[in-house]
């Protein structure tokens, strides 16, 4: 007697855990293109230990500027940890603002305070996209290296 054959039910996506390693995966994104971006400590110029710095707290109201490629600047692990995070002093945050009005034009800031204020809350649809365009914009600025990068060996 010929087996039954069992049609497979189609997995339900669990929206919830999805949404998680999507974040996951965007602020592994983020933090690569805004280094890849700025290729130094946008303090000390440092090329050494970088990492992405929010300018609006990343857990800030619905996280809607959290992945926002103008929401963030290259620093050193002693800018960023101990000049910004721990012992800010005056003259510190006055450079930090000064190098972020260099930066981002009024335009692009004001972009990101709105989002900010808004306090829009991301939702699932929301991060397949987000992850679909930081994938991208890494990939471009990747590309963009390893051209500049051949540039330079060959026109030795």
């Amino acid at each position: 007697m010929p087996k039954k054959i069992k049609s497979k039910k189609p997995k339900r996506i669990n929206k919830a855990r999805e949404l998680k390693k999507l974040k996951l995966k965007a602020d592994k994104l983020w933090s690569l293109y805004i280094r890849h971006r700025d290729e130094k400590c946008m303090l000390c110029g440092a090329t050494e230990d970088l990492q992405a710095h929010h300018c609006i707290v990343r857990k800030a109201l619905g996280n809607a500027t959290r992945w926002h490629i103008n929401n963030g600047i290259s620093l050193c692990y002693v800018c960023h940890l101990i000049e910004i995070h721990r012992n800010a002093t005056k003259s510190t945050l006055e450079k930090y603002l000064k190098i972020l009005n260099n930066k981002y034009t009024k335009k692009q800031q004001e972009e990101v305070y709105s989002l900010y204020r808004k306090g829009i809350k991301i939702e699932y649809e929301d991060m397949v996209k987000i992850v679909f365009d930081l994938e991208n914009k890494l990939r471009k600025i990747l590309i963009i290296h390893l051209v500049n990068l051949l540039q330079k060996r060959y026109n030795k």
